[in-house]
């Protein structure tokens, strides 16, 4: 049986806010580059660089950004990337080479996807529940790594204060949007 409090939560709690996963910079950059004596490294080096210093410019401090080998002077070569935001997100950065003349380019990248720790999703899930229902929860737990954007939802576990189980269905979008939705029953 649920308590009082819980089945407040429970009415309440199907809540939408844009989480701290709105840090994953789901965004897009684009830059110049230029080579040098090794075109490949020379153009993955820059796209690094760009890559961080324009989510650093837009707020969202990126680090180990990653990019595969053999990103050629070449207009269309396509161009892979991983980093990793200041939440412990790995993104998957891709784009490709947009215009490339005389050794001097342009290439445009945007994350297409990334995946966000657990605690990340359950502490932003919690936090909305909580203001929703203005109450406490005990807890929030989710799966140790979540897909951003989740296609589809993921099932979260709200511990109420009392100590009831619930299902919480956590969806969240490409630009960051978290949307949670409480059970309402008790898990058994």
């Amino acid at each position: 049986m649920l308590s009082i409090r819980a089945r407040s939560a429970v009415r309440r709690a199907t809540v939408a806010a844009t989480a701290g996963v709105a840090l994953l910079g789901l965004t897009a950059c684009e830059a110049s580059v230029s080579t040098g004596d090794d075109e490949s490294k020379v153009v993955r080096d820059q796209v690094v660089a760009a890559i961080t210093k324009q989510y650093e410019e837009q707020g969202i401090p990126v680090t180990q950004v990653r990019c595969g080998d053999g990103i050629e002077g070449k207009a269309g070569t396509p161009i892979s990337c991983t980093g990793l935001n200041d939440k412990g997100t790995t993104l998957v950065i891709t784009g490709s080479v947009t215009r490339w003349e005389d050794g001097k380019g342009s290439f445009s990248v945007k994350t297409t996807s990334a995946r966000a720790r657990g605690t990340v999703i359950a502490a932003q899930t919690k936090s909305a529940l909580e203001k929703s229902a203005g109450e406490e929860a005990r807890s929030v737990t989710c799966p140790a790594v979540v897909p951003v954007p989740t296609t589809p939802d993921v099932t979260c576990t709200l511990t109420t204060m009392d100590g009831t189980a619930l299902d919480v269905r956590v969806t969240v979008d490409q630009g960051g949007a978290l949307n949670a939705k409480v059970a309402t029953k008790p898990n058994p």
